[in-house]
């Protein structure tokens, strides 16, 4: 097996369910490792050992864009993966999900929570000062928009997200955003992070290439994982 380099990763004590991915002491590998190959990188999701899924990429591109608010540990909020923390509990739990945005690790998110745990919940997102909203998604089911503060440009610099998609572009030998999608995304520059938890259709699959862009920086995940997405390599 090609060597992993841990990105956002490390060992879970948790016997059961480990799979073949472990550290020497036989524990089971939990987060985000890179593997490497000579033209691209290879981004390998593991929970306790067992592959959650893998991202590929072009390698040797360094890219302008960077912000906090923007890692690989965000994706474990997604709701897809199950990736679990060195003491067996699940990494994507509501309460650390405020937790991140509430620090400024993530620029917005969405909280599933059922009637029973609404209140509390709702209680603890105004403790935290963020902005929210509530909307009803089932018959038992709600769904909590949280947001920092601030307009999408007081966070990001718009510029170096399309440069850093142009520089992926260039490497694969076709666009990944058009010059109308690039416009588009930098007149999201003066909209508050708020505006976006409302009817936020971050989930679906019918997308424009810039939506996706923008879905990705809105939730927080690496332009690489975005540009694994719009090239077809998650697998």
């Amino acid at each position: 097996m090609r060597k992993i380099i841990a990105v956002d990763g490390w060992a879970t004590v948790k016997e059961s369910y480990k799979g073949k991915y472990r550290n020497e002491q036989g524990l089971g590998l939990s987060g985000f490792f890179r593997r490497d190959y000579k033209k691209n990188h290879e981004m390998v999701v593991v929970s306790n050992g067992n592959l959650l899924c893998r991202y590929k990429y072009p390698r040797g591109i360094n890219i302008p864009f960077e912000s906090p608010m923007v890692r690989w540990m965000n994706l474990t909020f997604c709701g897809g993966y199950d990736v679990l923390l060195e003491n067996g509990e699940r990494s994507g739990s509501n309460e650390r999900l405020l937790e991140a945005v509430n620090k400024g690790l993530k620029p917005i998110g969405f909280i599933i929570v059922n009637s029973k745990s609404i209140e509390i919940m709702v209680e603890r997102v105004k403790l935290s000062g963020l902005h929210f909203e509530i909307s009803k998604q089932g018959q038992d089911t709600y769904e909590i928009g949280i947001a920092n503060r601030g307009k999408v440009k007081d966070h990001f610099d718009l510029k170096k997200l399309i440069s850093s998609y142009q520089l992926f572009s260039e490497h694969l030998g076709y666009d990944l955003l058009t010059s109308e999608g690039e416009e588009i995304l930098l007149k999201t520059a003066e909209l508050e992070l708020n505006y976006f938890i409302k009817d936020f259709a971050y989930a679906s699959c019918e997308k424009r290439k810039w939506e996706h862009v923008l879905t990705g920086l809105l939730l927080g995940y690496p332009i690489e994982s975005t540009v694994s997405l719009l090239s077809g390599r998650i697998y």
